[in-house]
């Protein structure tokens, strides 16, 4: 058991968190040639995230600490900031480990006019300036899971999908809804069979997953959400999308969001009414891009867990 009296020391070394301000550095260097300025918003607001699949931290008397910078960043897009960039902390109430901490450091951009192929590639460029160059392998959700699993989540039905994540995890929680199966069988057998040595990029997510991003018809006349996950041995690294900038629909999708709260006997998130407004006003066409900084920093500097990358980890803030 860890010394107490230790526990005033940061978490990781001084020489990772040198190597850590230069990398930031070469970060900030990028996007400033390229025509993409660095802005802040606020850590605190007024209104959550509504996601169900995330908790944010409930501020007494105050508002929710940001999940990320993302509604802030999209009022000064409507605002006709064109590209911006932020680095910052944002918070999630969620399990403590290796690759988690309660308060991480997040890159986010947004290009408007640039399709998420577009994104994607700078994306790559500027991980290729801090990081050996790297091959990059795309697959579709669809692609990955039917490798993975044998299962075609556009075809099949929920019960078989059942039937196989039991065959592969054995005992599942009862009544899992059919994107609870997916999510399950996509975290515990997709993500590790993910390539270790690439960039892959996940795409074309089931419109059910869709969260902020928009929706089309495939070539194939499948309705799919335009979005993309970047991981690297498994870990998620990035989440992208084409922007949802229909005000009625991003109002409809918070209110859906609260439903499946309440299912889940969560409490409902104040929705972000400012964030309507503006889409409302004028959203520019865009795609956008959370980047995990701290993740990148554990493969940058060659480190298996997240506090040897961060001054001071949860047990020492």
């Amino acid at each position: 058991m860890q010394n107490q009296s230790q526990l005033w020391r940061p978490s990781a070394s001084i020489e990772n968190l040198k190597k850590r301000a230069k990398i930031i550095g070469e970060i900030r260097s990028f996007f400033d040639g390229r025509d993409c300025f660095e802005v802040s918003t606020p850590l605190l607001s007024q209104f959550g995230n509504t996601d169900p699949n995330l908790d944010s931290f409930i501020v007494a008397q105050s508002g929710y600490l940001n999940t990320s910078p993302e509604f802030h960043m999209k009022r000064l897009l409507a605002s006709g900031s064109g590209a911006i960039y932020q680095i910052c902390s944002a918070f999630r109430c969620e399990e403590q480990g290796m690759k988690h901490n309660s308060e991480f450091t997040l890159l986010e951009w947004y290009r408007p006019f640039w399709s998420i192929d577009e994104l994607m590639l700078e994306m790559i460029e500027l991980l290729h300036r801090i990081f050996p160059k790297r091959e990059v392998e795309t697959l579709t959700y669809g692609q990955a899971l039917f490798h993975a699993t044998g299962i075609n989540w556009l075809q099949d039905s929920t019960q078989y999908i059942e039937q196989i994540t039991k065959k592969l995890l054995g005992e599942i929680p009862k009544d899992l809804e059919r994107d609870e199966l997916l999510d399950l069988l996509f975290c515990t057998i997709v993500e590790p069979s993910l390539p270790a040595d690439k960039w892959c990029f996940i795409t074309h997510y089931p419109p059910s997953q869709a969260a902020l991003a928009k929706k089309i018809l495939n070539k194939n006349g499948d309705e799919v959400a335009m979005r993309f996950e970047l991981y690297s041995g498994g870990v998620e690294l990035a989440n992208g999308y084409w922007e949802l900038t229909d005000w009625q629909e991003q109002l409809n999708r918070f209110e859906d969001d609260n439903q499946q709260r309440k299912k889940h006997d969560k409490a409902e998130i104040k929705i972000d009414t400012l964030l309507v407004d503006a889409l409302k006003y004028s959203m520019p066409d865009c795609s956008g891009v959370a980047l995990g900084l701290d993740r990148v920093m554990m493969l940058v500097l060659q480190q298996d867990d997240i506090k040897q990358v961060i001054s001071f980890d949860s047990q020492r803030a």
